[in-house]
């Protein structure tokens, strides 16, 4: 609530206006702020009060959720019980016990277990019998709370071992024998994506996508749960969206991909749920990179619209999806030969000091897309200029590749050759990155990043 006193509500109104209008902020600026209007004591105490003020509009904007539902009857509980109006605490304690059940909200559980205690003490002092069930009932939440910290330390102990390539067996490995063993829905979420983890790392991969398969009909047998915590369950989606792109079954890819936006769009998921947003932009990432690849089957108009969806939630987004996201649009812009428009979303990467510290990868594969673009469009003068930025810029990164060493010098070349030479550098270009004997010098993972065998030989058949 505002501060009675006029003038101390003018100074924060003054200090959000003011912060409102600025695209970035320091502590310099607001000191200047507060200086101009002989403030400067002041300052910390309206930065905090404004911080407060903040915070209370928020959570009266965002009480969608049922926990948020479930806090404020609690605090209504606090209230009464203080008041000693213990017939309406009992109904609200009541109340929040039915929510809590319905959605396993188990910490809050705990706490309700707590109040019909402390009513009921209050109430029937020497009834040790219905104490006792009450706390027998408290002991129980308390277990399923520590039933879900076993399976967030398993998760965790087993998404580490794969990082690390370990097949040792790993604290509470015991838990993947049984979804049982899971108490709650979170657990078993938990229980299943660990055991995923695990058959994938022993190469037992049809396994492991039943275990996803499985977790998502049993997460699709509790609605009440996934309205609560629709990011879980796009998760899941999604997992299973990266394994069938990953094996390249694309069909079944995009199924799963359709079922995500069906299940955002009949939820009516918003961008202001920001895990549900990132689940929902991670699908549409790799739905682009499967268009990327059967790249003939869609339409100009189906990646327009992609575009102006992810254009529309830009600056919600962490900005490790927004340069992928630019990144996959220029390369297949570039595949589909549209190089002014792949021209467009490269600048996008490369002229804005947003991306300075992100995804030094897709900064050094834009740079030598961009290389691909002039070199398409014939801006040959424009081109030698970017070879040499582009060489600075990998060797200040990392060193340059023998593979990024050889498609620099065929730019530099190339801006040079006379036309009817190009044919010849684009073989040489070929037979050196991709000889017939031998390894290739790109990897998959490379090539993943922008095909140069497929443009390379687009450009032998001309």
């Amino acid at each position: 609530m505002l501060s009675a006193k006029t003038g101390e509500k003018q100074h924060y109104l003054d200090l959000f206006e003011f912060i409102d209008v600025q695209h970035s902020l320091n502590n310099k600026q607001l000191n200047e702020w507060a200086s101009q209007r002989s403030l400067d004591k002041q300052l910390p105490v309206i930065k905090n009060q404004l911080i407060h003020l903040i915070y209370r509009d928020l959570r009266n904007y965002h009480k969608s959720s049922k926990k948020a539902e479930v806090k404020d009857i609690l605090r209504n509980v606090e209230i009464l019980y203080n008041k000693e109006l213990y017939v309406h605490c009992k109904k609200e304690v009541q109340r929040a016990e039915r929510i809590a059940l319905q959605y396993e909200l188990i910490i809050d559980l705990h706490e309700i277990e707590n109040w019909k205690r402390r009513l009921h003490q209050n109430e029937f002092p020497t009834d040790y019998v219905g104490l006792e069930k009450i706390l027998s009932k408290q002991g129980k939440s308390l277990e399923k709370i520590r039933n879900k910290y076993v399976y967030n330390q398993l998760i965790l102990d087993v998404t580490k071992a794969l990082s690390n390539g370990s097949q040792d067996k790993v604290l509470n490995e015991e838990l993947l024998k049984d979804p049982g063993n899971a108490q709650t829905m979170e657990a078993m979420v938990m229980h299943y994506n660990a055991g995923y983890f695990r058959f994938i790392q022993s190469g037992e991969s049809e396994t492991a996508k039943g275990y996803l398969q499985e977790l998502i009909g049993k997460m699709e047998e509790a609605p009440l749960l996934l309205s609560e915590d629709p990011a879980l369950y796009m998760a899941s989606l999604n997992n299973l969206i990266s394994y069938t792109t990953y094996n390249r079954s694309f069909d079944e890819s995009l199924k799963y991909i359709q079922k995500v936006k069906l299940f955002a769009t009949s939820n009516k998921i918003t961008s202001e749920n920001r895990n549900v947003l990132r689940q929902l932009l991670r699908t549409l990432n790799i739905e682009l990179e499967i268009m990327r690849v059967q790249i003939e089957s869609y339409s100009p108009e189906e990646f327009e619209t992609m575009e102006e969806y992810i254009k529309k939630y830009e600056f919600k987004m962490p900005k490790e999806y927004v340069i992928s996201f630019w990144f996959q649009f220029a390369n297949i812009h570039f595949m589909r030969k549209d190089f002014k428009r792949s021209l467009f979303w490269i600048n996008e990467i490369l002229n804005s000091s947003r991306f300075k510290d992100t995804r030094r990868d897709i900064q050094g594969f834009a740079r030598i897309l961009n290389l691909m673009i002039h070199l398409e469009r014939q801006n040959l003068f424009v081109m030698r200029y970017f070879v040499d930025s582009t060489r600075r810029f990998l060797r200040k990164q990392k060193g340059i590749e023998t593979y990024e060493k050889l498609i620099l010098q065929f730019f530099s070349k190339i801006g040079k050759a006379p036309i009817l030479e190009h044919a010849v550098l684009y073989r040489n270009l070929h037979d050196n990155l991709f000889p017939e004997s031998g390894d290739w010098l790109l990897s998959e993972q490379v090539l993943d990043y922008i095909d140069f065998k497929r443009w390379i030989e687009d450009k032998l058949k001309m």
